[in-house]
């Protein structure tokens, strides 16, 4: 072995606490930007795509797990909390229709 895990483990660890030690959860929006910086600064070749998509997903997961939610219960508190007014209220059973006929009357329909 290389050592280069131990160096991708250390890595993380110090970037983690130094990136998000301060953001709330339902800052999620702009962590691609940290997520950015993550990738800037690794040790090695790093597939941004790659990166950035699996880094952003489990930091959905995670928020979602924290603030009690379904992934797109969190984006929608996340966008709401930036003043984004076209979100809709959540659609998770058939009472939560009445809502979406009235903003989206093709999709519920």
């Amino acid at each position: 072995e290389d050592g280069s895990e131990e160096r991708w483990i250390s890595f993380l660890q110090d970037f983690f606490e130094k990136s998000f030690s301060e953001i709330y959860v339902d800052e999620y929006l702009s962590l691609d930007e940290h997520c950015r910086e993550l990738i800037a600064g690794a040790p090695g070749e790093v597939d941004e795509l790659k990166a950035t998509l699996a880094l952003t997903n489990q930091l959905l997961m995670a928020g979602a797990a924290a603030t009690n939610n379904d992934a797109l219960s969190f984006i929608q508190h996340c966008l709401n909390k930036v003043g984004c007014e076209q979100v809709s209220m959540p659609l998770r059973n058939q009472y939560d229709l009445g809502t979406w006929r009235d903003r989206w009357p093709r999709f519920a329909a």
